[in-house]
């Protein structure tokens, strides 16, 4: 899946130098990272209790991806009328 994200211009220098190193993309190096990143145990905010991420069976991902996809084409009702684009990134409105 494509998607943008929006990093500090010194952690994206250090990320792409990393990958360089490692003779690997920024992709797979951030792949690799967010792998990581979930399979360890999440400690909730109090510090006190730690939970394990799913590991979820190829049918089980299936029918979790069907939904996941089912509510997104459905959409949210923010209740009002929907932003155009414009509105969306005029970064001058909210300074």
């Amino acid at each position: 899946m494509r998607t943008t994200i929006d990093l500090p211009d010194h952690l994206f220098k250090a990320a792409k130098l990393e990958a360089v190193h490692q003779g690997t993309s920024l992709k797979q190096l951030i792949t690799d990272a967010l792998k990581v990143r979930f399979e360890r145990s999440i400690t909730d905010s109090s510090g006190t209790s730690s939970i394990r991420m799913p590991k979820l069976t190829a049918t089980e991902w299936s029918g979790t991806r069907d939904r996941i996809l089912a509510r997104m084409e459905q959409g949210y009702s923010l209740g009002g009328k929907p932003l155009t684009r414009e509105e969306i990134y005029d970064r001058a409105a909210v300074r």
